[in-house]
């Protein structure tokens, strides 16, 4: 414990009356205090000064702590403007007004080899009368300032040593007849950056010059202040330079970049070409093969380029920009921003695409699909035009011409078109259009169409737009004993041809036409229209090889709705405009409904049966003899088997139950003769309607006459209501038949 004097004031702060200047904290758990007497103080007080961060003097009746040694007790006043102590651990707040100089001349050290002092502030030139050797074990020394040594005309050398033998900087102030001169010796670094190796580094290793820097990084010449380069070669002015007053890097006429060692690309100008070569056959130089690289060619013209985008992997030829191919161009290829247009040079030039032996691609492809293509109006993705006329007979837009051997089945060797998209009506995959009175197709082989499930329309379909000539739609000529058109179903339910009419058509839907060539059918059974069929009988009953149908009302006087046969020729004896030749056992011709009219003479030369109501408007004459077929009828209730058809000439009526049952009269027709023999059981007899047609003067509802059992009647139709009715009996005996009442 020391004791100082002093005066302690109204906050209790101590002034001391002696120099405690060289108080200093060292660690607060050694703080020392001291007891003070206040001047007229009786006993003293203990105190414990110390110096906090900032330099102050501080005081407090108790001890700091680590944590408020800087805030604790209070200032010193005055203690901070002292002098300098003793220690001089003050010193940069007291001054020094005075040079501080040594008692003997180069005998003094300031500090030793033990005792160093840490950091030395000078503003202006330490002076060394002799050479000057900074040595220490210190890696590191700071220098804040300006280091100058020498002045201005008169200067000296300066080493700096590594720590390798031999390996220094040297500062040579007489290096070259009185110029200075900046030595790195052999192996010595010259290093920029803050890395702990250095970012760049600069080395002469007795050999050759090194650089090395970060990958990445840059190495930028002539930043702020530009300036040319030049590079020397051997030979004196092939040199390499950087003109930076035309922003480019200059190989001089002859001078060369070389790129590679073994092989390598040599680009050289002889002043009035540039070269481009190689030490090496058959090698490549490869754009951006790490690194994809934009390439841009320049034309004379502006924007007539040629540009490599690696981004988009594409070479454009820019707008009006030329693509040559050939010596003397003989074919260019050129884009006007709209349409490009390849034009070759000459009449032998041409664009030939040569196959690779075995390829499994095509030659040449055209790919709308990738970037959806849709098309315009008149524009195809392969388009031909021409407006000049062919001077050759073998010219043509498109020519494929191809003499292989195709393979089995093959799908198309010449050509192949197909469609998988939706179908779109109205839409042809191929549309082929000419002018009028051109051909617009023509084939000397075979044509084949192969349809499809559900095709959906007619696989050929042939529209003729002649409406005001008189031309053929579709001509087939042939020759041979092969024919023309020849339609073969491969189905049950299929049409092998149907002609649709026009609605008011004036001509006829299909001609045969023998006229126009004096047709004369040389050859027996052989027609302009043959219908053949073979021995395999027809399994339906309405099938027949010549079917005429129709739903339409008959003109008035119509000469024939169905069929019509006209011949102006010549009569020829035993000549017919129709035969029909059957079997004897079927019929030759049968009418079952309608009327069978002859205009002309009828002439049977063999049986002729008429199966219903005929009218003969001349003489009918019958050389053999006449007879009518007995029908068979079954009294009943009038209808079905009770009903005599109209025509019917002879009856025999079989009961069908008991008397009361009857059979029905034909329909009245004026002079028609029925006769009925009646068998073992009698019946009834009704006209077509008993209440409006009277039997021998009888008619009301249901009014009948009596029909005895083994009696022959006849019935005389006399009018359109009246019917006349006599019986015979077994003898011959003819009376009146009974006049028809209404049923009892």
């Amino acid at each position: 414990m020391s004791l100082f004097k002093g005066n302690l004031d109204s906050s209790n702060k101590f002034t001391a009356n002696d120099d405690i200047r060289g108080l200093k904290l060292i660690s607060v758990d050694l703080i020392p205090s001291y007891m003070v007497y206040e001047t007229g103080a009786a006993t003293p007080v203990e105190y414990f000064y110390w110096t906090d961060d900032s330099g102050n003097y501080r005081q407090h009746t108790s001890a700091p702590t680590a944590a408020n040694y800087n805030t604790a007790g209070g200032v010193i006043a005055g203690a901070s403007n002292a002098g300098a102590s003793k220690a001089l651990d003050n010193i940069a707040s007291a001054a020094i007004n005075a040079d501080l100089l040594p008692g003997s001349d180069n005998a003094i050290d300031l500090g030793d080899a033990t005792h160093v002092y840490a950091e030395s502030f000078v503003t202006k030139t330490v002076f060394y009368p002799t050479d000057c050797y900074i040595t220490g074990t210190s890696a590191v020394a700071t220098l804040t300032g300006s280091l100058v040594t020498g002045s201005d005309g008169e200067g000296y050398d300066t080493i700096f040593y590594g720590e390798t033998a031999d390996q220094y900087l040297h500062w040579d102030e007489n290096f070259a007849s009185d110029m200075g001169g900046l030595i790195l010796r052999d192996n010595v670094f010259l290093v920029f950056g803050d890395a702990s190796t250095g970012d760049v580094t600069f080395e002469w290793n007795e050999a050759t010059f090194e650089m090395d820097a970060p990958t990445d990084s840059t190495w930028n010449i002539g930043a702020t202040k530009q300036f040319d380069v030049v590079f020397h070669g051997q030979t004196g002015g092939q040199d390499v330079m950087f003109d930076q007053s035309a922003d480019a890097m200059v190989a001089l006429d002859n001078a060369a970049f070389i790129v590679g060692t073994t092989n390598y690309i040599k680009i050289a100008a002889d002043g009035t070409d540039v070269h481009i070569d190689g030490n090496a056959a058959n090698k490549s130089v490869a754009w951006g093969a790490n690194n994809a690289l934009d390439l841009v060619l320049h034309g004379a013209g502006a924007n007539r380029d040629y540009f490599w985008d690696a981004s988009e992997n594409t070479m454009f030829v820019l707008d009006n920009a030329i693509f040559s191919v050939g010596t003397g161009g003989d074919f260019n290829l050129v884009s006007t921003g709209t349409v490009t247009t390849g034009t070759f040079s000459g009449t032998t030039s041409g664009l030939i695409l040569q196959s690779y032996a075995d390829q499994t691609t095509g030659i040449l492809k055209l790919d709308g699909a990738t970037n959806d293509w849709d098309g315009a109006d008149d524009v195809g993705m392969l388009w031909l035009t021409n407006d000049v006329a062919h001077v050759d007979a073998g010219a043509a837009s498109l020519l494929i011409a191809d003499s292989s051997t195709p393979i089995n089945a093959a799908q198309g060797f010449m050509a192949r078109f197909v469609h998988s998209g939706t179908k779109k009506a109205s839409s042809w995959g191929v549309a082929i259009e000419v002018p009028a009175q051109q051909g617009a197709f023509w084939t000397n082989g075979i044509v084949t169409i192969v349809g499809q499930d559900d095709p959906g329309e007619a696989l050929v379909q042939i529209t003729g737009n002649d409406t005001s000539g008189d031309d053929t739609t579709v001509d087939i000529h042939t020759a041979g004993s092969g024919a023309g058109l020849l339609i073969t179903s491969d189905d049950v339910d299929s049409l092998q041809l149907n002609l649709l009419a026009k609605a008011n058509q004036t001509a006829s839907m299909a001609i045969i036409d023998g006229q126009s060539v004096d047709w004369i059918g040389n050859a027996d059974d052989v027609g302009m229209v043959s219908i053949i069929q073979g021995t395999t009988a027809l399994a339906h009953v309405g099938s027949t090889l010549l079917y005429v149908a129709s739903d339409s009302q008959s003109k008035a006087s119509a000469e024939g709705t169905l069929a019509r046969f006209l011949s102006t020729g010549a009569a020829q004896a035993g000549a017919a405009a129709v035969e029909i030749s059957a079997n004897a056992a079927n019929d030759a011709l049968h009418v079952s409904s309608g009327i069978a009219k002859f205009s002309g003479t009828l002439e049977a030369a063999a049986a002729f049966s008429v199966g219903t109501t005929s009218t003969f408007t001349g003489a009918a004459i019958f050389t053999a003899g006449q007879q009518s077929s007995a029908v068979a009828r079954t009294a009943g209730d009038g209808t079905g088997t009770a009903l005599i058809a109209d025509g019917t000439t002879y009856v025999t009526i079989t009961a069908g139950g008991d008397a009361n049952s009857w059979v029905t009269l034909p329909t009245p027709t004026p002079g028609n003769v029925v006769w009925m023999y009646i068998g073992a059981t009698g019946c009834e007899l009704r006209s077509s309607d008993p209440a409006t047609i009277a039997i021998n003067g009888g008619s009301e509802a249901d009014a009948e006459s009596a029909l005895p059992a083994n009696t022959l009647h006849r019935a005389i139709c006399t009018s359109a209501t009246t019917w006349v009715l006599t019986k015979f009996v077994a003898n011959g005996t003819e009376s009146a038949g009974e006049v028809a009442a209404a049923a009892a």
